[in-house]
Parts: structure tokens; C-alpha cells; sequence
């Protein structure tokens, strides 16, 4: 099956290093969408200049298929719908931002500009009543979810697309998710793998393309270190390449079921290129179309 990977970089992450790694790939492989890193920068006690972010979208290759956000104010809608105005005026058919907080009214004024908005502030689980009224009052059309993934919640309002950074965390956290089909990830510890990984997980990682003698190296130390490459580069990383096909699988079967598309967030370029790693692995073991 064509699948074309749905990439997120924000602009604060989006090194020379990133450029080229995405530069590096045929751009009918991927769909980027480019945040502000507005939230990010903000966290550090910082702001985006609005001419810098400007022309840094302008400088994108034309050749990539690709959406920008615009860039929002945390915490001050009247603000964020300000500088959706002002980059409109120099040009740019950036995504606005519609965030908790902001009057009804924002969200009907973005959609009279564009067809695709995007939800801010509802990362929270807190926050879940207020996400289902906004899907239940926006008459089908366009939204990205920010930095929202529940996959119960994506299978019933099918958004148009969503984004999160889960994908890079397995040798962070010591554990490897895994996708066992129908929506579900399960997750098992490295401890797990001194032995023999239960059942559901051989099977799940055996549809991922990986054998049995692929799968043991899950036991072994290197396994759990340094960044993610290709298997047959050797055993380091190989933890985070497992993580990654079940992330992609999960992902694929998703869009394909709901239409929704979920974008992988990375800030690193090896990061990055370890996602399109894990996918020509399944393209060259044929396994894809797999569930």
C-alpha cells in the first residue's frame, strides 16, 4: 500500500540538520506540517519572533507538501487571532490556532479564512468535555488536535489529523509500546525481555516484518542504547526501531480506518530519519497492509 508519512517539526527544532535529512528523501514520501514551537519557547520563558518564523516559511522547499501553524500567543487568544491576521497580510496560508479560552466566535472567524484549523490546550485529559463540544458543534469540517491522541476519542470524531511525540520515548522510559491491532497499544518493560516476551508481543512484532532471531536481540543491552538506525547497522537502537514499526503500524491502520492523520512529532534529525527507517523496513518485508 502508498502510506506517506505525516511529520510535525516545530521551528525552534528545525535545524540545518533536519533540513537535510527531510532533503534527503523523496518529498512524495512525506507530508510535513511545521509548528511555531510558540508553547515550547514560551515554557523556557521566551517568545518566536513573528518576522523570523515568517521568513523561515517562506524558505521552505517548494517542492515539499507541506501546512505551517500559525503562530499563537499562549494564554491570550485575542492576541493569537492577531497574529493570524498578520500573517495572512504578508502572504502566508498558515493553519490558525482556535485554543481553550478563545470566544466562540474565533473558531467561525478562522474557518471563514481557511479550511483547517487547529485545537490548542487540550493535552489535558481535564479537558475532554470541552474537546467533545467542539467536535460535536463544528459541523465536520477540518481540525488538527494538538498534542492529542486518545485513540478512543480519534476512532468516534475522526479530527482530520492529530500530532504527538510519543513515538521517541521507548528507550527513554525503558519500555517498548507495542500495537496489537483494532486501536490498542500495550506496553511491556525492558525487564520483560531477560526472557522470553509474552505471546501477543512475537505476534504483533512478527506482523511488524521482525523474526524470532531479530526479536531475541530485545534482550540484549545495546538493544536499549544510542539513537535509532538501521537493523542490520547493528544492535544499538534496536528497542527504539521496534517501538517505531509498532508506532507506524498503529498509525497506518488508523488513517486508514478513520481518515485521520496522526503526525509524528520529532526533534531531532535522527529521530526523523529513524521513523523513515522503520518504514522502509515494513515496505521491504511487505508488511504494511498488516493490522
Amino acid at each position: 500500500m502508498k502510506y506517506v508519512l505525516p511529520i510535525l517539526v516545530a521551528y525552534p527544532y528545525f535545524s540545518k540538520y533536519v533540513r537535510e535529512a527531510l532533503a534527503s528523501r523523496d518529498p512524495d514520501e512525506f507530508i510535513l506540517m511545521v509548528d511555531s514551537g510558540a508553547y515550547t519557547v514560551w515554557n523556557s520563558g521566551g517568545e518566536v519572533p513573528m518576522d523570523d518564523y515568517i521568513q523561515f516559511l517562506r524558505g521552505l522547499p517548494s517542492e515539499w507538501n507541506f501546512r505551517a501553524i500559525q503562530l499563537d500567543a499562549i494564554a491570550q487568544p485575542g492576541k493569537t487571532r492577531e497574529n493570524y491576521d498578520l500573517m495572512r497580510e504578508a502572504g502566508l496560508d498558515v493553519i490558525p490556532v482556535f485554543t481553550r479560552g478563545a470566544p466562540m466566535e474565533d473558531r467561525d472567524y478562522f474557518y471563514e479564512h481557511s479550511d483547517y484549523i487547529a485545537v490548542g490546550g487540550i493535552a489535558d485529559k481535564q479537558n475532554r468535555a470541552y474537546l467533545r463540544h467542539l467536535m460535536q458543534t463544528n459541523d465536520g469540517r477540518k481540525v488538527h488536535w494538538l498534542g492529542y491522541t486518545d485513540l478512543k476519542e480519534i476512532i468516534h470524531f475522526r479530527p482530520a489529523s492529530t500530532d504527538s511525540s510519543g513515538i521517541t520515548g521507548s528507550q527513554r522510559f525503558g519500555a517498548i509500546p507495542y500495537y496489537v491491532g483494532r486501536g490498542k497499544m500495550k506496553t511491556l518493560q525492558r525487564s520483560v525481555f531477560s526472557e522470553r516476551p509474552p505471546d501477543d508481543f512475537i505476534a504483533a512484532t512478527r506482523r511488524r516484518g521482525f523474526t524470532m532471531k531479530e526479536i531475541h536481540r530485545l534482550g540484549e543491552r545495546e538493544a536499549w542504547r544510542g539513537a535509532v538506525r538501521k537493523p542490520k547497522d547493528g544492535p544499538r537502537g534496536f528497542a527504539s526501531f521496534v517501538a517505531y514499526t509498532h508506532h507506524l503500524a498503529r498509525n497506518i491502520e488508523i488513517e486508514r480506518r478513520t481518515g485521520t492523520k496522526m503526525y509524528l512529532a520529532f526533534a531531532t534529525e535522527k529521530d526523523l530519519m529513524g521513523a523513515f527507517y522503520a518504514l522502509d523496513f515494513m515496505k521491504e518485508r511487505e508488511c504494511l497492509t498488516t493490522s
